[in-house]
């Protein structure tokens, strides 16, 4: 249960009601995991005058509470080091006059209200963080709504360390942040009909910020990175960019699309789509473009939710290649049903040369004992999650590669294979997996395996 109440008093009169509890250390074990065991200690205070013949449901209601945690702990968990509430009940309306709840430097305040009949909320609250601040002021109901929120986190280090303690914050836990961040969102128009005609004007931005994770990895930089969502929620323009430095490697990213919410979830529309990668170390960039729009669904019923895209087709092209290369994909699919998940895939690739796969794979730029313009085809059709299957193969459209031979430092020869064919494929039959490659060629020799091994 929620924990036990000691010393209880409850005084009830014909014309008029008092109650007092006191909460001695009450321990969440109804609250997730990562704030459990932290005992609560406090009292809670509810009056209410009652007229003549009047029920204690119709009369007003007077309430406030003063709750901390037990002091003395010092622990990573979720801690608060007091939580201050005085409000009022009345015909099915809730108003906090007062909100004050102080946590490991951070402070929540203000006064917000909810009416249960209209299922209308209101809110005027101010948050106050190690590293960062925040706003929410503004109303909601059914056929109306105007309001904004904002949060500013100037210092994500700081910021960072204090969102740990809170549940669901796993990723921040085993990671450190440095710079900034800012999000602002504003609403126009009410909730009904799932918010549909309610009007959002939101944005995301990240000037610079910094994430380390294992202390042998290199750290991500994100720069420039901006998140926009504009317009009604039913056709809502969407636009994201920026960028991403992870050691020798720079990723540039650029995102346009609309969506909306819809009866039973969610359509949008990925009208373009652009990445451009540049490696100083291997002095190459490649870039990947959307060749047309893409439809995607979300459908949600129950506990079955569903995402599914239209076909889709990625041009590649890069410094290293004349020809332009290709990914096309059938509609990708994922499933969601009670607890398993199915993902299914179909697709090719073509044209893609071999020595991209090199320079992706981080082999060193100067390794030159193999190079050619070989170019390679390919194509999958997966399915994971409660089943497995896997077709997937690549193989040798065009072209050749040539291998160092040994000779003087610095000046050995090189000899072309002359590849007649080039194959590797992977397939499941069951819980069997079969890894096959074939090689045939004229001066580079010949090879034909399989490794079979079971899931």
């Amino acid at each position: 249960g929620w924990g036990h109440i000691q010393d209880p008093a409850l005084n009830l009169r014909t014309q008029g009601g008092s109650v007092q509890i006191s909460l001695q250390h009450l321990v969440l074990a109804a609250l997730p995991s990562a704030v459990q065991d932290e005992p609560l200690q406090g009292t809670v205070n509810a009056r209410s005058t009652l007229s003549p013949g009047q029920s204690l449901q119709e009369a007003p209601l007077q309430f406030e509470a003063a709750i901390q945690s037990v002091p003395g702990r010092d622990s990573s968990l979720l801690r608060f080091d007091a939580i201050t509430l005085q409000g009022r009940w009345h015909e099915q309306v809730a108003q906090l006059s007062t909100i004050l709840v102080r946590s490991r430097g951070g402070t929540l305040q203000g006064q917000p209200l909810y009416e249960v009949t209209g299922q209308s909320a209101q809110a005027d609250l101010k948050l106050q963080l190690p590293g960062g601040s925040g706003l929410l002021k503004g109303q909601l109901a059914s056929d109306s709504g105007l309001g904004q929120l904002q949060l500013d986190l100037r210092n994500l280090r700081q910021a960072g360390q204090w969102l740990r303690q809170w549940p669901g914050m796993q990723f921040l836990r085993a990671r450190a942040l440095e710079g900034s961040a800012r999000l602002q969102a504003g609403w126009r128009g009410g909730w009904q009909d799932n918010g549909r005609d309610m009007r959002v004007d939101a944005s995301l931005n990240v000037p610079s910020a910094t994430v380390r994770q294992a202390a042998d990895a290199a750290p991500i930089v994100l720069r420039d990175v901006g998140l926009m969502l504009q317009g009604r929620l039913a056709d809502a323009r969407v636009e994201a960019k920026g960028r991403m430095q992870q050691g020798s490697r720079t990723l540039h990213l650029e995102m346009r699309g609309s969506g909306g919410k819809r009866a039973k979830g969610w359509q949008a529309n990925l009208q373009t789509l652009q990445a451009q990668v540049h490696d100083t170390l291997q002095k190459r960039q490649w870039q990947a473009v959307l060749s047309a729009p893409v439809p995607v669904e979300v459908e949600q019923a129950n506990d079955r939710l569903r995402l599914q895209t239209g076909a889709f087709e990625i041009a590649l092209r890069g410094d290293a290649a004349a020809k332009t290369a290709s990914i096309r994909g059938e509609p990708l699919q994922w499933l969601r049903q009670g607890n398993g998940y199915t993902v299914s895939s179909q697709g090719r690739i073509h044209s893609l040369p071999l020595i991209w796969l090199q320079a992706l794979s981080g082999a060193d730029a100067r390794d030159q004992s193999i190079s050619g313009d070989m170019v390679l085809d390919g194509d999958w059709d997966v399915e994971l999650g409660q089943r497995l299957r896997v077709q997937a193969s690549l193989a040798r459209s065009s072209g050749d590669i040539s291998v160092e031979t040994p000779g003087v430092p610095g000046n050995a020869a090189r000899v072309a294979a002359g590849i007649k064919e080039a194959r590797i494929s992977l397939e499941t039959a069951g819980d069997a997996l079969t890894l096959a490659l074939r090689w045939n060629s004229e001066r580079a020799g010949t090879a034909d395996g399989q490794l079979k091994t079971r899931l």
